[in-house]
């Protein structure tokens, strides 16, 4: 997120800071980033469409043209735990 929106990555950042909790159970947002690697390389269509607040791509696909997202079903998905930062 911090390479695609870093305003609101900034802002996520600060409303961790704000509030003193963190949305990761153990780590803050700027610490889990600087764990990260992106996905590469970004589809720049992929990126338009998430911040179109209108849904411009097709709905229906031909069979086989559905390709999974960069990331999807690693090993790092599901639910965590909020903590109180200190």
């Amino acid at each position: 997120m911090r390479l695609i929106d870093p305003v609101g990555f900034d802002l996520i950042v600060q409303y961790e800071a704000q509030f003193g909790w963190t949305i990761h159970r153990t780590l803050s947002v700027l610490e889990r980033a600087e764990l990260g690697t992106p996905y590469a390389p970004l589809d720049l269509i992929d990126i338009v469409a998430a911040f179109d607040s209108v849904w411009t791509q097709p709905i229906l696909l031909s069979p086989g043209a559905w390709k999974l997202p960069l990331g999807a079903l690693g090993d790092a998905s599901g639910p965590t735990w909020a903590r109180r930062l200190k």
